[in-house]
């Protein structure tokens, strides 16, 4: 079955504010951190970075870990909320490479420029 896209976000974040509605800093709560997020074009598209921040503040989120395909989108997501986006830099441009990224000879070269195009916190 495929997700429409945006909504493996979406449901990820309604988890959470199920889970622990509201400011969890401001309830004298544990911070609720979003460890492995993903941001792919079709939830780009849908869901600008803006609306990514609003849905982490109505889920209590704090900080998100966000791999993105293509990775570049992780860095959009950082730059618009820096303190609370961690841009990883994951192997693969587009979902098919996600099955043969580690034979691809071009696959170092393009990383060394994906490194080279921000601030990346991890890979």
């Amino acid at each position: 079955m495929r997700i429409a896209p945006g909504v493996r976000l979406v449901l990820a974040l309604a988890v959470a504010a199920v889970v622990q509605p509201g400011s969890a800093r401001g309830a004298g709560l544990v911070p609720i951190i979003d460890a492995h997020s993903h941001y792919s074009a079709e939830d780009a598209a849908v869901f600008p970075p803006a609306d990514i921040v609003a849905t982490l503040d109505a889920a209590g989120v704090e900080r998100i870990a966000v791999a993105s395909v293509p990775p570049p989108l992780a860095l959009t997501l950082h730059e618009h909320a820096p303190d609370r986006v961690i841009p990883l830099l994951g192997v693969y441009a587009t979902p098919l490479a996600k099955l043969t990224w580690m034979h691809d000879q071009r696959l170092p070269e393009q990383v060394a420029q994906w490194l080279q195009q921000g601030a990346w916190l991890g890979l």
